[in-house]
């Protein structure tokens, strides 16, 4: 798997003659992701062109000062850049690109995964747009909402429960709400569904919109299969909706579920980024096999859904495709495949 910065037409490569020379920051990771984008522009326009400082950069709070100096073969194009770049840094007055939160290109991975990306208003689809409204089965993404029901009903999350998932190592053991979810544990929250039963989650799942229409009177038939939404569906814009409303709190106890459902990162992403953090669910099930989740960093916030037809095995790939949206390394983890 290869990483590769942002946006697609940037090549690392042949910039020439551009040299860069920058002051580090404290948001060090926006200055080197606005400079490189500033380099291949540099590279790539024609003579005579200009450049809308809205398209370049999207950096709110920022409000530290950059010196940039670049010499290269188009001297008559350096002020114009530099100012551009130098603005957006000062008054983070742009929209765009969101350079806050690390992203990055990722090769080698098929092309029948859809990919979604919210940033702002803006919804980033790439891979097989067929799938973008088709209705599928949510699997275990449903776990995350029936997770937010019971804290809402004033459930207490390091409540233990012995559980015995044969894809979970180590089990029958306890486990509590939030490795229930990372792990995806059947036991825990079928558990929990015997005890709130049906009518509880059907009215706090339909108040919260988990699904993109009503749920029937009759939801769930079968509630030990309420795990894998019980025969109801949904679509891949609707769960990139519900958890981008989520990652903003937009959502009643929103700041209860969202560190439960963080993922794991190498001690090195986190020493280069400890502001950023990661968050997801996986869910496998019906031959769909889902990634929905998302990254937070200060106020930024930004949403990822990844899904394809297939068996549960593909949930390795989607979680890699995760990791490397956002521009991280796969952790050691009993978590990642």
């Amino acid at each position: 798997m290869n990483i590769r910065p942002r946006p697609r037409c940037m090549v690392a490569a042949d910039l020439r003659g551009t040299e860069i020379r920058k002051k580090r920051l404290a948001n060090r990771v926006n200055a080197v992701a606005v400079l490189e984008l500033m380099a291949w522009k540099l590279s790539c326009m024609k003579p005579g062109q200009s450049i809308d400082a809205s398209r370049i950069c999207k950096l709110p709070g920022l409000r530290s000062t950059l010196k940039v100096q670049v010499r290269g073969r188009r001297p008559g194009h350096t002020a114009h850049y530099v100012l551009a770049v130098v603005f957006c840094l000062l008054f983070s007055g742009c929209s765009g690109y969101s350079a806050s939160i690390p992203a990055s290109d990722c090769s080698g991975f098929e092309r029948d995964f859809l990919v979604l990306v919210k940033d702002g208003s803006t919804i980033e689809k790439t891979g097989n747009l067929s799938l973008l409204n088709q209705e599928l089965s949510p699997a275990s993404t449903i776990k995350p909402a029936m997770a937010l029901a019971l804290l809402r009903d004033g459930f207490n999350p390091e409540r233990e429960i012995t559980v015995d998932d044969k894809f979970i190592k180590g089990t029958p053991r306890a486990i509590d709400l939030s490795e229930a979810l990372l792990f995806s544990s059947n036991d825990y929250f079928r558990t929990v569904a015997r005890e709130k039963e049906g009518p509880f989650f059907r009215s706090a799942l339909g108040e919260m919109q988990f699904f993109p229409g009503a749920l029937p009177a009759s939801w769930p038939e079968q509630l030990d299969e309420i795990v894998h939404g019980a025969g109801q569906k949904t679509t891949a814009l609707h769960q990139l909706e519900f958890m981008d409303r989520l990652l903003r709190g937009e959502l009643d106890y929103s700041e209860k579920l969202i560190p439960l459902i963080e993922w794991p990162r190498t001690d090195s992403d986190r020493s280069r980024m400890p502001e950023l953090h990661i968050y997801g669910k996986t869910g496998a099930w019906d031959q769909t096999v889902w990634f929905v989740g998302g990254a937070r960093q200060s106020a930024q916030v930004r949403s990822l859904v990844v899904v394809t037809k297939g068996h549960w095995t593909r949930r390795k790939q989607a979680i890699q495709y995760f990791y490397c949206t956002f521009a991280q390394q796969l952790p050691d983890h009993p978590l990642i495949p």
